[in-house]
């Protein structure tokens, strides 16, 4: 890290790096390393290295080729092998085993990753859960300075930030962490109906007229998924709510691709529609 800091200010040489930092050090190298290009992008951006200096759609390429354009990028896959259990493998207990658990037949695997994070410990999964946000809080400034200085041609930051928001949500739900908008909801609700907190209240039921945008609503709907996953662990309804959720966060472009993954049954959809299709310059 110390190298690129002093002696390079080369966009791909640090999505190279961001690569090989969520394989070799988890999430905890992934925020550094966000961090790191966060901080020479805001600082250097004129002067920064990359596939070329114009137009903007190719000096931005390496964070796109992250991210992934009309597909996913070559740090999702990574995202999703990198382990949510402090201490394990890389590939070992990451999103993709977790979201695997989900499924029927899978109580096996579900109940390994539990105890796993069980014998973690509520401190290392709360530390493992802050890696994710420092990641989440980097990334968030790169693209908000990214949109404002290269418009439209800002590299796509979607499919990152969704996995990002799965991990940490994968986390909360194995370690049983609620989330803090939650926490203080449902002790507002409780003091102003005049009655004692209760530890095994987790989530209020939302007031008539109290969502106050979008996400909000999603996380509502998250919070009941966690409760029908601690109550009702076979069941499929907190699956189907998490699904709902992930794909509402989905743009348009994003949402289609998951739910007609073949490319000639999206162009004939959207040409019946009477949408022009976008062309994909990853040829997908």
């Amino acid at each position: 890290m110390q190298l690129t800091e002093l002696y390079t200010k080369d966009l791909e040489v640090l999505c190279w790096l961001a690569e090989a930092q969520i394989r070799l050090r988890g999430f905890e190298g992934l925020a550094d390393s966000l961090e790191l290009i966060t901080s020479l992008v805001t600082t250097h951006w004129p002067d920064l290295h990359s596939v070329a200096r114009e137009p903007l759609e190719d000096k931005v390429a390496p964070l796109t080729g992250l991210n992934g354009l009309g597909g996913e990028g070559v740090l999702i896959q990574s995202l999703r092998l990198a382990p949510l259990i402090p201490g394990e493998t890389y590939g070992r207990f990451g999103l993709w085993d977790y979201q695997k658990a989900q499924r029927p037949g899978e109580t096996s695997l579900r109940d390994s990753l539990y105890q796993a994070a069980s014998e973690a410990g509520g401190a290392e999964m709360r530390t493992q859960l802050a890696h994710i946000d420092r990641c989440v809080s980097h990334f968030s400034v790169l693209t908000e300075m990214l949109d404002e200085t290269c418009g439209k041609d800002a590299p796509p930051s979607s499919n990152i930030r969704h996995v990002l928001q799965e991990a940490s949500q994968a986390i909360r739900e194995m370690a049983g962490i609620e989330n803090q908008a939650e926490e203080s909801g449902s002790a507002k609700d409780v003091a102003e109906a005049g009655e004692p907190a209760k530890t095994d209240v987790s989530i209020a039921p939302p007031r008539q007229g109290s969502i106050q945008s979008r996400e909000e609503a999603f996380e509502i709907l998250l919070g009941v998924a966690r409760f029908f996953r601690r109550t009702e662990p076979h069941s499929p309804t907190a699956q189907a709510l998490e699904t709902l959720v992930r794909r509402g966060r989905m743009d348009f472009q994003e949402l289609l691709n998951e739910l007609l993954p073949d490319a000639s049954t999206r162009a004939s959809v959207l040409t019946a529609a009477g949408i022009q299709p976008k062309v994909d310059k990853n040829g997908g």
